[in-house]
């Protein structure tokens, strides 16, 4: 029902949903990672990185848990060697290719404003071979 409220735009109803799912079955981290993407649109950063870090809680293998919440990191300007250190152990875990092209553009962002731009222009190289498998 969440997903199906999120797609229709009643965001209101899809937090709702996710809420109820998080009681039901509280060990699954879908609905924590869903709606740490939801909050994320809505540029609610801290609500975001708690639910993303609930997801990591609940299923350490996770990898799109790690990159979104890196990316989190870097919106709230929290620390950018937390957030490299989650885009890189996001990466180091089995994921989808889409999860793996986000985690090296973000790594790359976190890269460059660290002053590395030769290192984060080997993540964007990697992404865009993996964006080539699209």
């Amino acid at each position: 029902m969440a997903l199906l409220h999120e797609a229709r735009g009643e965001f209101d109803l899809a937090i709702s949903e996710y809420r109820k799912e998080q009681e039901t079955a509280p060990f699954n981290h879908k609905p924590d990672f869903n709606l740490g993407l939801l909050y994320m649109k809505f540029k609610r950063i801290d609500e975001a990185i708690k639910e993303f870090e609930s997801c990591i809680k609940k299923n350490e293998a996770f990898a799109g848990g790690y990159v979104f919440l890196s990316k989190a990191y870097m919106d709230s300007s929290k620390s950018l060697y937390e957030a490299e250190k989650l885009a890189r152990r996001g990466l180091s875990l089995k994921a989808d290719t889409q999860t793996m092209i986000l985690g090296h553009f973000v790594l790359a962002d976190i890269l460059n404003r660290q002053g590395k731009s030769s290192e984060a222009q080997n993540h964007v190289n990697q992404a865009k071979e993996l964006q080539k498998k699209l």
